[in-house]
């Protein structure tokens, strides 16, 4: 019996904890999305500076998060994002952003892609 009440409390803290986890990242991503702006040429800009800044990750969710809100019909978040995720080395990710990002009509790469594939060979040398 004694060792019962140790494990549930255990599991009682384990779910507390996941919750007010589950919670945080609810509340956090709706904020995120109340404070993206709705211009796709605005988010790309946003998401290019964070790339020029090495804030890789919050790129994506500042993209990823716009493009659940708003479309983007001319391919803008979407060849932001594939500097994102290449500087992530998350390869196939950014290709899928890359074929949308075409097939929307971009064409030139991210502002930060030499930087990117300057990295990217820095990192494959190591």
């Amino acid at each position: 019996m004694s060792r019962q009440i140790p494990n549930q409390a255990g599991l009682a803290a384990a779910v507390l904890v996941a919750v007010v986890v589950l919670s945080a990242c609810s509340q956090r991503q709706e904020l995120a999305a109340r404070l993206l702006p709705a211009n796709a040429q605005q988010m790309a800009s946003h998401i290019e500076l964070a790339l020029e800044r090495d804030q890789f990750r919050a790129a994506v969710e500042m993209g990823e998060a716009f493009l659940q809100q708003h479309a983007d019909p001319e391919g803008r978040i979407h060849r932001a994002l594939v500097g994102a995720y290449l500087a992530l080395g998350h390869a196939a990710p950014a290709a899928r952003h890359m074929e949308l990002a075409v097939a929307a009509g971009a064409t030139a790469a991210p502002k930060a892609a030499p930087d990117i594939v300057r990295q990217a060979g820095v990192h494959d040398a190591e």
